[in-house]
């Protein structure tokens, strides 16, 4: 009765949507009980702070704990996850055969960095495959958004290191073109890959640094170049002043959102209390009627 349902609301136009959702649910489970000796795949690019729906996500890092990507002493580290990471492992434990299974997977580049995040993913030891080859893209252009590359491991044996890598450089004519085009268009080089060493205890300075390398709030520094009438620019150690625009821009934003004078003061409460002055008090002093009145902002 379902599936001919289904079917008459496809005929009639009306919805197509639960066919591709059966789909895409029984297809995994099929391709399970099936094992393949080769997967490939461009699997999905997304970090865990992306993922918006909650159930998803406790699952996620559920599973990101029990592959082993991240230690339960870990756990700030989530957000910053990439699942491409869980995809590899995951796929490579359900779908692949165990005896001769081979998995090639176009990765983001950031897995082959020195990111705590992604040190545990370069063990390979769940389920255990060995890395065998690595092509190293992070210099082809037009490609992905972000650096790339393809892992290629065999499933059942053991990763040690260095790993022969191939690194590939060149600017293709235009984006998706063939192989046989993009060939003529790159250089390729053999190097041998390790994974950056990772320090194993804090730094000296751990213990008086109060926070990381974060720009709060989240900003970006907007800049024009001092252009020398005769010399130019010295592209090695450019001349810099604040934009102009930045500067008009946060001008008109100071304007409408503060407009008038902040104050920063300390505030008497009485003649008997020991601990006055309190504060120092934030205001914003504006005009209304002619008359001066005080805006409280909060504890400066």
């Amino acid at each position: 009765m379902t599936l001919h349902t289904l079917l008459q609301l496809i005929d009639k136009g009306l919805n197509e949507i639960w066919i591709f959702m059966l789909n895409n649910i029984c297809a995994p489970i099929a391709l399970k009980e099936s094992k393949f000796d080769i997967l490939t795949s461009n699997i999905p690019w997304i970090a865990m702070r992306y993922i918006e729906n909650k159930n998803y996500q406790d699952w996620l890092k559920s599973e990101v704990l029990n592959y082993g990507l991240l230690t339960s002493d870990q756990v700030k580290l989530f957000t910053h996850m990439e699942m491409a990471t869980l995809f590899f492992n995951r796929s490579a434990d359900l779908y692949l055969n165990y005896e001769r299974g081979l998995i090639a997977f176009v990765m983001p580049r950031s897995v082959l960095t020195g990111a705590f995040h992604h040190a545990n993913f370069k063990l390979f030891k769940r389920p255990k495959t060995k890395l065998v080859k690595i092509f190293d893209l992070e210099d082809v252009s037009p490609l992905f958004n972000v650096p790339s590359c393809v892992l290629f491991a065999v499933l059942g044996e053991k990763t040690t290191y260095p790993v022969s890598a191939t690194r590939y450089r060149g600017k293709l004519d235009r984006k998706n073109c063939k192989l046989n085009e993009a060939i003529k268009q790159l250089k390729a080089e053999d190097y041998m890959y390790k994974p950056p060493l990772i320090p194993k205890s804090y730094s000296y300075y751990h213990d008086e640094v109060k926070q990381g390398a974060t720009i709060v709030p989240r900003n970006l520094w907007f800049i024009d170049f001092k252009v020398h009438p005769v010399l130019g620019i010295d592209s090695s150690k450019p001349a810099i002043k604040t934009s102009e625009e930045s500067i008009r821009t946060a001008r008109e934003v100071r304007d409408k959102i503060y407009d008038g004078c902040m104050v920063v003061k300390r505030v008497p409460c009485g003649k008997n209390c020991r601990g006055c002055p309190h504060g120092p008090y934030a205001y914003r002093v504006v005009k209304e009627g002619g008359k001066q009145k005080w805006i409280y902002l909060g504890k400066a």
